[in-house]
């Protein structure tokens, strides 16, 4: 049965346009903040940017606790389009979107343990993937596939999937990385995760490094590793490339850093602090739109979008 319920209306929302300093930055970089408004009932899971709207799943805070996908404009002053209740989608975790040949958004749900494909052009929900951990994380590839990481109950490993569910690369990567896994592709093929590290093991367990970001071959053999610098967790970090100048931006959730890369001299470009509502806030959600260098940060009480300026 197709519970995927659609309540659209439209309707302005105001836009404040004074600016609030939410970034403390160190480095070549800075934040600017250029866009902010008020959201109604939402707790935020996830957010997104295709096709020129925001997408943005919520677990709706009146009461009922149903996840809503809701669309906004991406421009000022941020309408809000329309709100389409997912029945399917239990506990929301991630979301991944493609814009070709039609536009779908994939969701992680902690209930099933699935991957849910969301068809917005065809008003569509289905299962995609089936039998997953709950903690293994996914993204989007440079050529519209799913890259999945599997770790806990399983050997450690990435598995590229294409839009029809199907199985075409199993890549092996090392067991000594522990933690929550995140995973993301080059266009050129090679990968770029996040971890913890295994050192040694004694009676107490093993022991376990500050966060670290590995660069894997094509075959997943470690090419580079190096050490965020901080004192943050490993297993709330979110990656993002920017190609353009082939840049990655790591995202710690827990403490709220953004860190910006050179992948060319691997080199630590900057660091910038966003303002969590309290400590260790998880009602944030968070996108960077490599197009307009944008941070994309969604509260339970607005939405904030900032530039990254700098050289």
């Amino acid at each position: 049965m197709n519970s995927f319920i659609a309540i659209f209306f439209y309707f302005y929302i105001h836009f404040n346009s004074k600016c609030l300093s939410i970034f403390v930055a160190v480095g070549l970089y800075t934040g600017h903040e250029i866009g902010k408004f008020d959201t109604i009932l939402c707790i935020p899971r996830a957010v997104n940017k295709l096709k020129g709207f925001i997408f943005v799943l919520c677990v709706n805070s009146n009461g009922d606790s149903k996840v809503t996908l809701r669309a906004y404009e991406d421009i000022s002053p941020y309408d809000l389009l329309w709100i389409t209740t997912t029945e399917e989608v239990i506990q929301p975790s991630e979301m991944g979107g493609i814009e070709s040949p039609t536009t779908v958004i994939y969701v992680s749900d902690h209930a099933c343990e699935c991957i849910w494909k969301i068809d917005i052009d065809n008003n569509r929900v289905s299962r995609f993937l089936s039998y997953l951990d709950r903690y293994n994380r996914f993204s989007v590839t440079s050529d519209n596939h799913i890259l999945l990481v599997r770790s806990f109950r399983y050997p450690n490993r990435l598995e590229i999937y294409d839009q029809q569910a199907n199985l075409i690369r199993e890549i092996p990567i090392s067991n000594t990385f522990v933690g929550l896994l995140t995973a993301i592709q080059k266009p050129s093929g090679d990968f770029i995760v996040s971890h913890g590290l295994k050192k040694s093991t004694s009676f107490l367990g093993p022991k376990r490094e500050l966060s670290i970001i590995s660069l894997l071959s094509i075959s997943g053999e470690i090419i580079e590793q190096f050490t965020l610098k901080g004192d943050h967790f490993y297993d709330e970090m979110r990656l993002f490339l920017d190609t353009e100048k082939n840049n990655l931006v790591v995202v710690n959730m827990r403490r709220g850093y953004f860190y910006l890369f050179d992948l060319n001299t691997l080199t630590q470009m900057t660091k910038l602090k966003f303002r969590l509502l309290f400590a260790f806030d998880i009602s944030i959600a968070l996108y960077y739109n490599e197009q307009g260098k944008q941070f994309i940060i969604f509260r339970p009480s607005n939405l904030e979008i900032t530039t990254l300026e700098g050289n």
